[in-house]
């Protein structure tokens, strides 16, 4: 079968890496044919465009998204199935791909909690009148493909609400990370300092302002220290963390190397459907997870077995000083963790699943011969 993936999403995203590559990858060494059309470019990929400032490289970004969405129609025709990721510009081709005698799949990993995110990220007034726009238009969009689509995809129970709402067909989808992607450390000390990491994105760091100075209380004290992979200059300084750069080797090395995981979430945001996709590289590299129990954090982890909840401030305290404190406790449920994601949530576990229900296929086991292993293996993505 040939399947053509179409996605609009940033590539060095994971949900992009795990939905599109390593689905892909799987496919190809069952034996299908799997072509990638990307709406939009990575930067570094046109030199031109690489020598721009920031500003008018985003800009030409999202200029050509919707000049390269023309070229869609056609690569389609060829394909056997097409899956669209995280498409939320260009509505028109979501009504041409409906017109397929197969239709096509949207896979989204977006917009379920968008009036939250806008809460958020949007400065108040007219300062952040543009950005709210854009994110309700995109919003608009986002549905239009729901609408238009055969069946859609998604990563979070919020999502499916809402598209099972507006009367289609949903699958949940957990982003897939392949079981050999991040392996736990076979012995680990259980000495102190005890190291907490936490993997996001600058722009989300400012989520656990509110534990902040919990935080700070424990690496004062010397019993425990922060690394923040990717975390806001200025947070880090606060709570005497260390920022790590974001490098595929970095994240290998020291995410299962840390002793807890954390994913923090503001208090007074609902966050229904947030997808803490940190939670799972967590639970693939062993380690136990502190939490704010919202959206599909509570489907990854059982309180108490494969991690903690966490509300409130005084919450996190006690969390922490738990697994400081019980250091055999913490080496159960990490374990507990990586038995939980293998069965539940690994690219293995979840594909037979995929292949009937999103292909409609029988699943096939993939071969070794046909790459199989090369699941792991981001330095040669797709252009």
């Amino acid at each position: 079968m040939h399947i053509l993936f179409v996605d609009a999403f940033d590539r060095a995203n994971f949900s992009t890496r795990w939905r599109t590559y390593c689905v892909g990858n799987y496919l190809t060494a069952s034996g299908h044919q799997i072509s990638y059309w990307h709406l939009s470019i990575c930067p570094k990929e046109v030199p031109v465009v690489h020598h721009l400032p920031p500003i008018l490289q985003r800009l030409l970004v999202r200029l050509l998204m919707p000049i390269r969405a023309r070229r869609v129609p056609a690569l389609a025709a060829r394909a056997d199935r097409v899956i669209v990721l995280n498409a939320y510009s260009s509505p028109w081709l979501a009504r041409t791909l409906a017109q397929r005698p197969n239709g096509f799949v949207y896979d989204t990993v977006d917009f379920a909690d968008n009036e939250d995110f806008i809460r958020l990220h949007c400065p108040p007034g007219w300062r952040g009148a543009l950005m709210r726009w854009r994110m309700r238009r995109n919003y608009r969009n986002f549905l239009s493909y729901v609408d238009a689509a055969r069946l859609v995809c998604t990563n979070n129970f919020l999502c499916v609400e809402q598209v099972r709402a507006r009367g289609k067909d949903a699958f949940l989808f957990i982003d897939p990370i392949p079981s050999s992607y991040l392996q736990p450390l076979q012995q680990k000390p259980l000495t102190e300092p005890v190291r907490i990491g936490w993997c996001g994105h600058p722009a989300t760091c400012h989520y656990m302002a509110e534990y902040l100075d919990v935080f700070r209380s424990f690496t004062a004290s010397g019993r425990v220290a922060i690394d923040l992979m990717e975390g806001e200059p200025t947070l880090a300084a606060r709570i005497g963390a260390r920022i790590i750069p974001w490098t595929e080797a970095n994240f290998k090395h020291h995410v299962p190397r840390w002793d807890i995981g954390i994913a923090p979430l503001p208090s007074y945001v609902p966050f229904t459907g947030k997808f803490p996709g940190k939670i799972l590289q967590y639970m693939a590299a062993g380690i136990p997870s502190i939490v704010t129990p919202k959206g599909m954090a509570t489907h990854f982890i059982k309180d108490g077995e494969t991690g903690l909840y966490a509300h409130t401030p005084a919450d996190w305290q006690r969390c922490i000083t738990y697994l400081l404190d019980h250091p055999q406790e913490r080496a159960r449920m990490g374990a507990h963790a990586r038995a939980d994601f293998e069965h539940r949530f690994s690219l293995e576990a979840q594909m037979p699943t995929y292949l009937n229900t999103i292909l409609g296929v029988n699943p096939q086991p993939p071969s070794p011969q046909n790459g199989f292993h090369t699941l792991v293996n981001f330095s040669s993505m797709h252009p």
